[in-house]
C-alpha cells in the first residue's frame, strides 16, 4: 500500500522493471543486509550530516504507544515524543 501511494516518487528513485517490490522481496532483502556492516555505514552519514550543519542538531524521536486507543471512549492513541 505503501508503494503503491507512493509510486511516482518511487520511480523517481528507482528503476522498477517489475513494478513496486512486494512485502516478501522487502523481507529477502533485509534479511541479507549485513548489520554491523549497516550501522558502521548510518553512523558515518549521520556524523557527515552534523559535519554540514553549523546549527545545534537536536535528534526527536516519536512513537505511538500499542493499544493505547480507546475507540469505546473516541479517545486517540498516546504519543511520545523525546528529544
Amino acid at each position: 500500500m505503501f508503494g503503491k501511494a507512493r509510486e511516482k516518487w518511487l520511480t523517481e528513485l528507482l528503476s522498477l522493471e517489475n513494478e513496486i517490490p512486494s512485502h516478501d522481496t522487502f523481507g529477502k532483502v533485509f534479511s541479507v543486509i549485513d548489520t554491523q556492516l549497516f550501522s558502521e555505514c548510518f553512523s558515518r552519514w549521520v556524523s557527515s550530516l552534523v559535519e554540514l550543519s553549523d546549527e545545534n542538531i537536536i535528534a526527536i524521536e516519536g512513537k505511538c504507544h500499542w493499544r493505547s486507543i480507546d475507540k469505546g471512549s473516541n479517545k486517540s492513541a498516546l504519543y511520545m515524543f523525546s528529544a
